[in-house]
């Protein structure tokens, strides 16, 4: 019985205070808009990767479609 008033009275303070219901709602919209323009980009874009002693088989099994490779040499 104790559990169950317990349970109650926060569920009631949780669903009067707005910023908890804003928090639960309105910022998960928010932030997956945010990932959505964040991932949406020209498939022709590639990335920089610079290499220094890594080993030849791991540098040509990376798909150099979307990533361009820069060996690196010691000075």
């Amino acid at each position: 019985m104790r559990i169950e008033a317990l349970i109650n009275r926060i569920l009631k303070e949780m669903f009067r205070d707005k910023r908890t219901l804003a928090l639960m709602f309105i910022a998960p919209l928010f932030i997956m808009t945010l990932i959505f323009f964040l991932f949406q980009s020209n498939t022709n874009t590639k990335a920089d990767l610079a290499v220094h002693h890594v080993d030849s088989a791991l540098t040509s099994a990376i798909d150099t479609k979307h990533v361009r490779l820069h060996h690196v040499k010691s000075n």
